[in-house]
């Protein structure tokens, strides 16, 4: 499956993404997700607050906290991180 890492705000405030080509069973998926998706919804602007999201063959951007990814998932992280190019608009 097709994932693809999108990271927002930063001091510069470029949107960058990275994607990646992943065998993901739909169990495997959910279980990520559940690990690190935010929960909380963002009630304040933070200046230069960087976010993530993780969008599955375009389906919807679920916002993500990177710091919760489980240690099955580092090598997959670290390969979207390694690929991230600012988006051209």
């Amino acid at each position: 499956m097709q994932v693809k890492l999108i990271k927002t705000g930063g001091v510069l405030g470029k949107t960058m993404s990275s994607s990646q080509e992943w065998e993901f069973s739909e169990k495997e998926w959910g279980e990520l997700i559940e690990a690190v998706e935010k929960k909380e919804k963002a009630s304040k602007r933070i200046p230069d607050a960087t976010n993530y999201a993780l969008q599955k063959e375009n389906g919807d951007e679920i916002r993500v906290d990177i710091s919760s990814v489980p240690p099955k998932y580092q090598s997959f992280f670290k390969k979207l991180f390694e690929g991230l190019k600012v988006e051209k608009r």
